[in-house]
């Protein structure tokens, strides 16, 4: 796993299976444990994972490639996760991406503050794999 500050890297589970690539979805967490667990239950819902181990890094990979979902710790170095939610929303090949908040962070009124800036949804650390998956599934796109 490279080292915060190396670039944006896709995730080490991720596979693109042939001509079809699988959607992808983008983790931006800090912590490469926490990316290589969200990559696996990614992989295992049906995604491509992309991962990125910082704020900048997040922006710009989300800018890139388009991901149909991000999984988006709350606290980042290089911008916090509600200051890139902010980012996503007001530029338009952002906006509409949908992004879930993950955090260990309890503290009263995260959750509300992160889905009035426009977040589909808040997960608590520790991450229950199962609910999490079952949680990705209505974003995978129909086909």
């Amino acid at each position: 796993m490279p080292r915060a500050g190396s670039g944006p890297v896709r995730a080490p589970d991720a596979r693109a299976t042939g001509p079809a690539a699988r959607p992808k979805a983008l983790v931006v967490d800090d912590d490469p444990a926490m990316v290589r667990l969200l990559s696996a239950i990614l992989d295992r819902a049906g995604f491509q994972a992309l991962a990125a181990p910082d704020g900048v890094q997040g922006f710009a990979l989300a800018v890139r490639e388009k991901p149909c979902l991000v999984l988006l710790d709350l606290h980042l170095p290089a911008g916090g996760g509600i200051s890139l939610l902010e980012r996503y929303r007001m530029l338009r090949g952002t906006r509409g991406i949908p992004v879930l908040m993950i955090t260990a962070d309890h503290t009263e009124g995260l959750a509300e503050t992160a889905l009035a800036k426009g977040a589909q949804g808040f997960v608590l650390k520790p991450v229950d794999p199962e609910q999490l998956e079952g949680m990705l599934k209505p974003f995978l796109p129909e086909g």
